[in-house]
């Protein structure tokens, strides 16, 4: 979900509070102007300020509740009691929308913060305030877990009543302005610094980011995996290499707008159409007989055509031409498979890195080749990589050990029983969240794979 969905789903739930809120404001306004004062001669005087105030803290409740409810169906009941370990994952895949999540289970609760002190002196005890935080964020991942609505985690509790004591921090300075200087700035320091250790810890952690030679891997785990109760065998196998590169994708120059007007032009079509999503442009002819979509991130392509014709059983040489002929300019270290299905045969182009040492060619191409020397259907995820380092490489002994300590991300045990068989082990890469093509293990299991950090 981008910033501006998030903002708009919020505003949503802020209207549905607003749509509660309002009719009732209005309903006890005219009960008490017409029946309590007119009718009834009532002599007391509706507290404006108070009844503003649950107003809005009524408001807030209804947003709370369609943030945390609404939209949340995981039909499973799933807790997770490892503090930090959803700040694991998102500093892992460095993910911008991670650590959204984690950012807005601050801000949830910071107007909790800042209501609750508004409602007298019984509440400016900031203990208090802690305290009904967490018997109230409590409650909601409770109720999570019984109704099946979103993930019971302990980093939520932990967000929310840090996001609470932020917002009382806030208020109360400004409730207390009055005080002699001096105290005044000591109390504030205290009543800031929740604000202020979270701004320290996500600058931090920005900062130690940047600094970094290389980028942070999705298989980044802060707890072990739970081995205590598993058994784990081994095939036989040999041993692993001892040094790996790190890899740095080239920028493919080839994949632009000039080829996809090339492309269209050796079809005899023209582009009618351009949609633009962010880095992403799909190109159309009309009546879409022919889509081109780009990815100008990753620089992949897709191409479709939708005239229907026989697809071809060229050969290996045959169909590098046709690839050359549309400007996708494949070397000698290219080989040609076939991937058989009941609808076609696709030609699949793979590279052969062990060839070579100083770079080499991450991914695939699938494509199908009709009886009219056109592509049916082209699937480009070439990633042209230059060497740029290399790391040592932990042994088959080192690795056997991880695996029995249980040093890998929890989640790859999902699908695994009380004993684990491994029947192999391979070096593979893995994309890093700074583009680099780091080594890793990719150890298969007879029920499924878990990845480890190859690097000693």
């Amino acid at each position: 979900m981008g910033v501006i969905d998030g903002i708009e789903l919020g505003l949503s739930y802020i209207q549905r509070g607003l749509g509660v809120v309002i009719p009732l404001a209005l309903l006890i306004t005219i009960s008490y102007q017409v029946f309590y004062k007119y009718a009834l001669k009532g002599k007391k005087e509706l507290n404006y300020q108070y009844f503003l105030l649950g107003i809005m803290s009524l408001c807030y409740a209804i947003v709370v509740i369609c943030a945390v409810f609404l939209d949340r169906g995981t039909n499973a009941r799933v807790v997770v009691l490892h503090p930090f370990s959803t700040y694991g994952e998102a500093w892992g895949l460095a993910s911008l929308q991670q650590w959204k999540n984690i950012i807005l289970n601050f801000i949830l609760f910071i107007p909790l913060g800042v209501i609750m002190p508004l409602w007298g002196r019984k509440w400016k005890r900031g203990y208090k305030v802690f305290f009904f935080a967490l018997f109230t964020t409590l409650l909601i991942e409770v109720s999570q877990f019984i109704s099946m609505t979103g993930v019971s985690d302990i980093d939520d509790v932990i967000g929310n009543v840090w996001g609470a004591m932020i917002g009382y921090g806030i208020v109360r300075m400004f409730q207390e302005r009055q005080l002699p200087l001096k105290r005044y700035i000591k109390k504030s320091i205290v009543w800031l610094s929740p604000l202020f250790l979270a701004i320290i810890m996500f600058c931090s952690l920005y900062s130690i980011y940047q600094t970094k030679d290389f980028g942070n891997m999705a298989s980044f785990y802060m707890y072990n995996a739970h081995m205590n109760n598993r058994s784990i065998t081994f095939n036989d196998m040999d041993e692993l290499p001892n040094q790996a590169n790190v890899y740095r994708k080239v920028v493919n120059e080839n994949i632009n707008e000039d080829l996809v007007e090339a492309i269209f032009a050796e079809y005899g079509l023209t582009i009618e159409e351009r949609i633009v999503h962010d880095n992403e442009v799909t190109y159309r002819s009309y009546d879409h007989i022919l889509t081109i979509w780009i990815d100008y991130n990753n620089y992949y392509l897709d191409l479709t055509y939708t005239n229907d014709v026989e697809e071809s059983d060229g050969n290996a040489k045959i169909i590098i031409e046709a690839l050359s002929d549309l400007g996708f300019i494949l070397d000698e270290h290219y080989r040609v498979g076939y991937i058989e299905s009941s609808y076609h045969t696709a030609a699949q182009v793979y590279f052969n890195h062990d060839f070579l040492e100083d770079h080499t060619v991450l991914g695939e191409l699938t494509c199908i080749l009709n009886k009219d020397g056109l592509f049916n259907d082209i699937v480009y995820r070439l990633n042209n990589c230059e060497s740029i380092t290399t790391f040592d490489l932990k042994s088959l002994e080192q690795v056997k050990n991880d695996l029995k300590a249980g040093h890998f991300n929890q989640t790859y045990l999902e699908n695994e029983e009380n004993h684990i068989h491994v029947l192999d082990i391979e070096l593979d890469y893995l994309r890093d969240s700074k583009g680099f093509y780091q080594p890793i293990y990719i150890v298969t299991t007879e029920n499924g794979f878990i990845v480890v950090d190859a690097k000693v």
